[in-house]
């Protein structure tokens, strides 16, 4: 009986970590089309604009000091973020910078993005896992290398 447990353990672990693999992969191809989205609209941008090169800007929603921010992608924003973030820091930290900076993120579920982009981040050598968490509760934290 202990066998069949250990199997079927083994058996779940397997269709999740597929599962994990499928959504990576998913969200590595949103990434390169939404990078590739942002190289035309800049080639556009700037051509249209001559010698000028400057980039088309946004007021933040919250209406705070800090106008004319960038027009960014969701895994540029993380990365400016994660620059701007103390030595650890958390998905719930990045929501909240990216938040208050008035970053409007169009993902469905945009912390289940962000802890996607920081776990890219720890694969790339570019941020370490301090605590490995789960959930809300108890999340994990990351540190820059």
């Amino acid at each position: 009986m202990r066998h069949e447990e250990s199997n079927d353990r083994t058996l779940a672990l397997q269709a999740l970590k597929k599962k994990r693999d499928a959504f990576e992969s998913a969200m590595r191809l949103i990434e390169e089309a939404d990078s590739d989205v942002v190289s035309v609209l800049r080639s556009a941008w700037l051509s249209s604009q001559g010698d000028s090169g400057a980039m088309p800007t946004a007021t933040p929603s919250n209406g705070s000091a800090e106008a004319n921010v960038s027009v960014l992608t969701l895994l540029e924003a993380v990365r400016q973020a994660v620059e701007r973030s103390p030595s650890e820091m958390t998905v719930r930290t990045i929501f909240d910078d990216l938040a208050e900076r008035g970053y409007e993120s169009r993902a469905k579920k945009p912390k289940a993005s962000i802890a996607f982009y920081l776990r890219k981040m720890v694969d790339d050598g570019k941020l370490r896992v301090v605590r490995l968490g789960s959930g809300s509760r108890n999340p994990s934290v990351y540190g820059k290398v």
